[in-house]
């Protein structure tokens, strides 16, 4: 091959490496930058354990249109780098309920390791726990949710009788022993109603009654749950 011959070889090698570089940094320059979020598998109430057990990972493009805007999907949504921090090292719940396939977003977490518990209350309310059993708390199939009747009862100088405490109040939840039994529920309650159920709990007995909370007509229409219907005397009862 001629000198003359070399050089063109040379030049069109050149020739197509640049077009073979540059067909390359333009599809790269094109082709959409992906990144990695995560959307729910399924609906889910406010309270639930964010885990890896709930999510689903996707691919998405880095720059997505968000409240009308172009932004960064990692500055609106949990993506890859910062599920480690708020999601694998970090117990965090949701603050709402969510549905199947919404993304997986910041505001959505407690962000702070409230307890599920924690969750479900109203912000003015305390968490009271009473020990109760499968006699006292009606029986072991209570649960989160039910709604009760508290009553305190005495048979000793205090005073032979049973009485009203609260009406229509929310089971937070319950614990059972290594057996299954019922042993505890906590009752979510008011801060005047808490001194009320502790003092009661720590010189009564307490027995709670399962009640429809969303047709329950209460005995006593009180604004604060705090008055109580009088002592029922058996005893004096029986004399009538």
């Amino acid at each position: 091959m001629s000198t003359k011959n070399r050089k063109i070889v040379l030049i069109l090698v050149i020739a197509f490496l640049v077009a073979a570089i540059g067909a390359v940094a333009l599809f790269s320059y094109l082709r959409p930058m992906r990144i990695t979020m995560y959307v729910f598998k399924d609906s889910y109430p406010a309270g639930t354990a964010v885990t890896d057990d709930i999510l689903v990972p996707v691919l998405v493009d880095e720059n997505i249109v968000y409240g009308g805007k172009n932004t960064d999907a990692s500055a609106a949504f949990i993506t890859k780098d910062r599920k480690k921090e708020l999601v694998d090292d970090k117990k965090n719940f949701l603050k709402i309920g969510v549905l199947k396939g919404m993304p997986l977003a910041e505001n959505m977490l407690t962000l702070n390791n409230w307890s599920k518990i924690q969750m479900e209350m109203d912000e003015d309310k305390v968490a009271v726990t009473i020990p109760v059993d499968s006699i006292s708390g009606v029986s072991n199939e209570l649960t989160y949710g039910s709604r009760v009747n508290i009553y305190m009862s005495s048979s000793d100088s205090r005073g032979n009788g049973t009485e009203l405490l609260f009406e229509n109040m929310k089971v937070l939840a319950v614990t059972k022993d290594s057996y299954g039994s019922l042993s505890s529920a906590t009752i979510e309650v008011s801060v005047a109603e808490s001194l009320s159920l502790i003092n009661a709990a720590e010189n009564y007995s307490i027995y709670l009654g399962l009640v429809n909370g969303s047709s329950y007509t209460p005995v006593k229409k009180d604004t604060d749950n705090t008055n109580k219907v009088p002592v029922v005397n058996p005893s004096a009862e029986a004399e009538k």
